[in-house]
């Protein structure tokens, strides 16, 4: 999988926290390169699409208020 480095970060701590049930991560190649095991994508990618969501939910809100209210 190819990805930022913040997302490979991401990654890293899913696997390690085995936030899919077990370890995902074959092998960690590079900054922006990890290998994962082919029947956990979808489900990480739903994680990921998750947090991001989450993410986007938690600092848009409160930067719009701030911005019509202040």
């Amino acid at each position: 999988m190819e990805c930022d480095p913040a997302t490979r970060q991401r990654l890293v701590y899913l696997d390690k926290s085995r936030e899919l049930g077990s370890k995902f991560i074959i092998t960690d190649l590079d900054e922006t390169h990890v290998l994962i095991e082919p029947d956990k994508v979808d489900s990480l990618v739903q994680k990921l699409e998750s947090i991001m969501e989450s993410l986007n939910k938690s600092c848009v809100l409160p930067c719009y208020k701030n911005y019509v209210l202040g």
